[in-house]
């Protein structure tokens, strides 16, 4: 709700302007990597496996196989690792009697065959008594039928096998950096010639034996180093020592292809070739789009088992049908207990491991990549711009009934022509940011023009009449400034006072006397609240609640409301005075004070609304009031109220957990001006203070005396309260953990 009497800064197009501009600013920021709104992300990638799963084609690709190291080729053949010799007859027979086409490993061979025969052999051949003997004969024959490495090594030769090994993005102490040979980059140092790529830089590697790699056609590495859980997508070069290293999927498939060179493509409007501007990795005919980091998403056919498995002991004994295998690329992996690779994918949190590299070797032969180019940024930042410009221009025209029209309008626009762009053309426009924009920019501007309301000078008068005085309502009508009813977070200082023992009061008063006793008791105390600008709250009996800082913001807010405070009580001890002389009881009222941020404004229901304040800070308030009966005073303040008004004088009463609060609170006692004055104040003041400190740092028997020869000075409930907890505290020890804080139960 606003006055329309105050002058608005900002016209009501202006403010809508402002809240589709700060939406769109504030995701705009994060498309372009300013800020980084986890959120947006998370969700971003939720609608990319939503799109995913959609779209999956579910089919098999009969032109790759798995030869699968499964629990029935562990049971037919023996426990994994299998010995050389065995692998150098499964590659003879994929290739001699099967005719593959390609043979890849998902899988590196960093270590010497564990033959222990071999080294008997060579023991046995080296001793004298076996020279040129019919036995030494048939040991060298032996001999070479378990050097299992050189068999598999010679399996390899003049055959496109593609071997697996590791980068290493960390190293531990314990891990060496670099292991076995490295095979050969598949671009140079020397051929990259300076441009700069932001690609994945392992420090380290685990390759094949020297025996092997020597042997093998090519080797691409199958980790995939990852900046998320779920695999969406993985890098198909890295950078190692200034050389591009192919993966394990790329190698594969372009040894199947003809084992033509590579090349990369930078955008057309590139000079610099850099990284950024990097658009695809090309080989022969195929384009594969990849980012600024060299990688690629995943194109998955499909749910697990889109590719075909074959039980790599059914190949060993020659139990697959030649047309299963024949032309074929073939991956070698692994899916028995304990050798499993599992991966987290958008649609599957088991994965087997080597099938993200069939998809992506299935990938590049249909060239069904899904791309970002750099260029999508532009377009993702027009596309928010467009819908925010759309959204500020028929939201606020729309009535109520059609607005669910105009937004399930742009909804479906924008979604069926990211729909299309995704299936048709392979391109990946960011969707996350649009949804968040359409329906929060939407829910905005319907809240803005529920809430924004004007008003004029008569109905602010009449609202605020009964909480401010008069001269406060003349200030607000010239103040230039938009003036709102709705609800508002503010630093503000609110008051509680209630009459000590007024329900014993009451009972000696018939109706007429307990109201001129309520009247001439509220009215000056109403009079101390206005004077220093103060904003009634409400009456609840005996009981006033005020506050300072609104509706007029009040920089000083705690002085005004200590001065007030000190007025109260200055009030209450002559209306005391005058009922003494009337025969009337004594009056006494506590006060309670306390600062802090604060939701005011116009609260209430349809039935009955009051501008009003609430909060945490305000609940304080209240229980201090409640407390000036326990320590024997009549104002008590929170911590932020003595910060605030450092020229009045404070004694700390203490530190207390208050009913419904964890967290310990300082309180403090003001003290009127006319007790600072009086002889030796500041020097007991400053003895409390070091009794108190001595107190809380459990040193129980100095802090004793102090209290005692301050109570025989001067007797005050507050010194006979530690007094008492000090010997409490002998008997219950509070705990090393103590905080010095005492804990009250009840409100």
């Amino acid at each position: 709700m606003h006055f329309n009497l105050f002058k608005r800064k900002l016209s009501v197009k202006h403010y809508r302007f402002m809240i589709s501009l700060t939406v769109f600013l504030i995701l705009a920021a994060n498309t372009t990597g300013k800020v980084d709104l986890d959120f947006v992300n998370s969700f971003e990638n939720f609608l990319y496996d939503v799109r995913l799963n959609l779209t999956l084609k579910n089919t098999k690709d009969t032109r790759i196989v798995i030869i699968d190291i499964d629990e029935k080729s562990i049971q037919k053949q023996g426990r994994w690792p299998w010995h050389r010799n065995k692998l150098a007859k499964l590659v003879n027979a994929l290739f001699d009697d099967y005719q593959i086409k390609a043979l890849g490993f998902d899988m590196v061979f960093a270590e010497e065959d564990d033959v222990s025969a071999d080294l008997v052999l060579d023991k046995l051949l080296g001793d004298s008594q076996f020279q040129e003997t019919v036995t030494q004969n048939i040991l060298k024959t032996q001999k070479y039928q378990w050097q299992t490495d050189l068999r598999f090594s010679e399996s390899l030769i003049a055959r496109d096998v593609v071997l697996g090994y590791i980068f290493k993005n960390h190293l531990d102490h314990l891990q060496n950096a670099t292991l076995n040979l490295l095979p050969n980059p598949i671009i140079s140092s020397s051929q990259l010639n300076g441009i700069q790529l932001d690609a994945y830089r392992p420090v380290g590697y685990t390759s094949n034996l020297a025996l092997l790699q020597e042997n093998a056609k090519a080797a691409g590495f199958y980790d995939y180093p990852r900046e998320e859980d779920v695999l969406r997508k993985v890098p198909i070069l890295q950078l190692y020592e200034g050389a591009l290293y192919e993966s394990l999927a790329l190698s594969l498939a372009r040894i199947a292809l003809g084992d033509q060179p590579i090349k990369l493509t930078f955008n057309a409007l590139d000079n610099n070739r850099n990284g950024v501007n990097l658009a695809s990795i090309d080989f022969g005919d195929k384009k594969i789009p990849v980012d600024s980091s060299l990688s690629v998403y995943i194109p998955y056919r499909g749910k697990q088992g889109s590719f075909e498995y074959i039980s790599a002991t059914d190949v060993l004994t020659g139990k697959v049908k030649e047309s299963l295998l024949k032309d074929k690329i073939v991956l070698v992996g692994a899916s028995a207990p304990g050798l499993l690779d599992l991966r987290a994918t958008p649609f599957d949190e088991s994965y087997i491991g080597v099938e993200v590299h069939a998809n992506l070797i299935s990938g590049i032969l249909d060239q069904t990549f899904k791309q970002s180019p750099a260029y999508m940024l532009m377009i993702e930042l027009l596309q928010l711009l467009v819908l925010s410009l759309f959204i500020l221009w028929r939201i606020p025209r729309a009535k109520p009934s059609s607005i669910l029209i105009v937004l399930s309008f742009v909804l479906v626009v924008t979604m069926s022509i990211n729909y299309w762009v995704w299936q048709d053309a392979n391109l990946i426009i960011p969707l996350a940011s649009s949804l968040i924009l359409i329906f929060s920019t939407t829910f905005l501007h319907i809240l803005y023009s529920f809430f924004v309301e004007n008003k004029d000078r008569k109905r602010l008068s009449s609202f605020f009449g009964q909480y401010v005085p008069p001269e406060i309502v003349k200030k607000m009508d010239h103040q230039e400034a938009e003036l709102s009813l709705k609800g508002e977070n503010r630093e503000m200082t609110v008051l509680f006072s209630d009459v000590r023992s007024f329900t014993t009061l009451s009972e000696g008063l018939n109706p007429s006397d307990l109201t001129q006793f309520m009247n001439e008791f509220l009215t000056p105390i109403t009079a101390a609240i206005h004077e220093k600008k103060g904003t009634i709250d409400k009456y609840m009996g005996d009981a006033v609640m005020a506050f300072w800082g609104a509706p007029l913001t009040d920089k000083a807010h705690a002085k005004h409301a200590v001065q007030a405070a000190f007025s109260m009580i200055e009030a209450m001890e002559i209306i005391s005075a005058k009922f003494k002389e009337q025969g009337r009881p004594e009056i006494k009222v506590g006060i309670g004070l306390n600062s802090g941020q604060m939701n005011v404004g116009n609260m209430g229901s349809k039935f009955r609304m009051a501008y009003t304040v609430m909060g945490d800070a305000v609940n304080l308030g209240s229980r201090l009031e409640s407390l000036t009966k326990n320590y024997g005073v009549s104002i008590i303040v929170g911590e932020l109220t003595a910060q605030l008004t450092p020229e009045v004088c404070y004694r700390q009463l203490d530190l207390v957990k208050v009913k419904g609060k964890n967290q310990a609170v300082k309180i403090f006692e003001p003290i009127h001006p006319s007790l600072i004055s009086k002889k030796g104040f500041y020097e007991n003041l400053q003895f409390y203070h070091q009794a108190l400190r001595l107190y809380q740092s459990k040193n129980w028997d100095e802090a004793e005396k102090i209290f005692s020869q301050l109570n025989d000075e001067s007797p005050h409930l507050l010194y006979n309260i530690y007094l008492h907890r000090i010997i409490r505290n002998r008997l219950f020890d509070p705990g090393d953990d103590w905080d010095g804080s005492y804990t009250f139960t009840s409100k």
